[in-house]
């Protein structure tokens, strides 16, 4: 297979093409609702029906593009797996078929359109409105739900490792839906892939930022779920998947060269090992120019600076240093948010922080953010939980 062609490619060339599909018979695929790299998902000539299409065109005759067939392949399994488990379906788009379309070099697959508002617009809509103690009750059962939602895939062997506020539906009764599952990984089949490197956004993943978990034995933990959670969580309320810093805090990061060159040496390894992230993952030194930081990269960056600030900082013990990383990153993302969401600073710190300091577990940050909930609110849950 060739690696993916750098070049943009429009994706027009797909509009009022047919594709057949197994339960409907033929269905011709229409304007686009949203894309990302080669991947863009269309309207259809049915209402009720959505086509997602991977461009496999790599200018290369007879060989696909990796990235998206990858992609394509993945979430196959994915939804395989998910429909195993009849509990999640609701929870889930109707899966209605899927090829390749070797002359026209791109695969596709069907879904239901699912009625209701992503998460972004479910929020402007409340925000549109006084914010009352019951819409501030109904947004925090929410922010508990989508943990929860993760969670529910987690016990059905399938690990959110990319979480976009947009991919998530808030209808009008019932839960939370998933509106695909191509941030999805099969968990216990599939150990750590290249794979995950294609399907991994490097803003809302670290699995394309650190690699190490890729080449580990190891399956994957709820780490890398925690992650992509408090990353969602964080564009859902700020509209934004990085973090920027002031300049005096740029500058003196970049001044600690050794700590840069160490992380952009590193980087640019994974340029090599991965030729395709290097489109997509900047330079740390990049970052701190445009004062624009990856969540990694961030907490990276703010060890390094702490280093530099804190008198006798190798001295201090592990939770001494841990205790001063995580409220000084907790600062950081509250000064993104409007202070009525200012609480969800806490669990987005301890859900994205390095690893050996990170939550252990996806229940873990559920019982954060219920615990940081008013009690009227935790009894609801409660109830709901029962």
């Amino acid at each position: 297979m060739a690696a993916p062609n750098k070049a943009s490619r429009g994706v027009a060339r797909f509009a009022g093409l047919s594709v057949p599909i197994e339960e409907l018979g033929s269905v011709h695929i229409g304007g686009l609702v949203r894309q990302e790299d080669d991947i863009s998902v269309h309207h259809s000539d049915r209402e009720d029906v959505q086509i997602k299409v991977f461009d496999l065109a790599c200018g290369v005759e007879g060989e696909v593009s990796l990235g998206p067939y990858t992609c394509y392949q993945a979430e196959i399994k994915a939804y395989q797996q998910a429909y195993a488990f009849p509990a999640l379906v609701p929870q889930l788009p109707h899966f209605l078929g899927a090829s390749v379309d070797g002359k026209e070099a791109f695969a596709y697959m069907a879904q239901s359109t699912m009625r209701g508002q992503d998460l972004t617009q479910w929020l402007e809509t409340l925000n549109r409105k006084p914010w009352t103690h019951e819409t501030a009750c109904h947004f925090r059962q929410t922010a508990h739900e989508l943990v929860g939602l993760a969670l529910q895939l987690k016990r059905d062997g399938l690990l959110l490792i990319c979480l976009r506020p947009a991919d998530v539906i808030h209808a009008s009764s019932g839960p939370l839906k998933l509106n695909h599952l191509g941030g999805c990984w099969v968990s216990g089949i599939d150990g750590p892939s290249k794979a995950l490197t294609y399907m991994a956004s490097v803003d809302y993943s670290e699995l394309p930022i650190d690699t190490m978990i890729l080449q580990s034995e190891e399956s994957l933990e709820d780490a890398s779920v925690n992650y992509a959670l408090g990353v969602g969580l964080f564009e859902w309320l700020s509209g934004q998947s990085r973090l920027h810093i002031d300049a005096e805090t740029a500058h003196a990061i970049l001044e600690d060269s050794a700590l840069v060159t160490r992380r952009d040496t590193r980087i640019r390894d994974l340029w090599h090992q991965y030729p395709h992230l290097e489109s997509k993952l900047p330079l740390l030194s990049h970052q701190l120019e445009e004062r624009s930081l990856l969540f990694g990269d961030f907490w990276y960056g703010l060890e390094g600076y702490l280093a530099q600030v804190v008198d006798d900082w190798e001295g201090l013990e592990e939770a001494a240093q841990k205790e001063m990383l995580v409220g000084t990153g907790q600062d950081v993302i509250a000064q993104h948010l409007e202070e009525r969401f200012q609480w969800m600073a806490a669990p987005m710190a301890h859900a994205t922080i390095k690893r050996h300091h990170r939550l252990a577990s996806v229940e873990h940050l559920q019982e954060m953010l219920r615990d940081l909930i008013s009690p009227d609110v935790r009894y609801d849950l409660s109830a709901q939980n029962m």
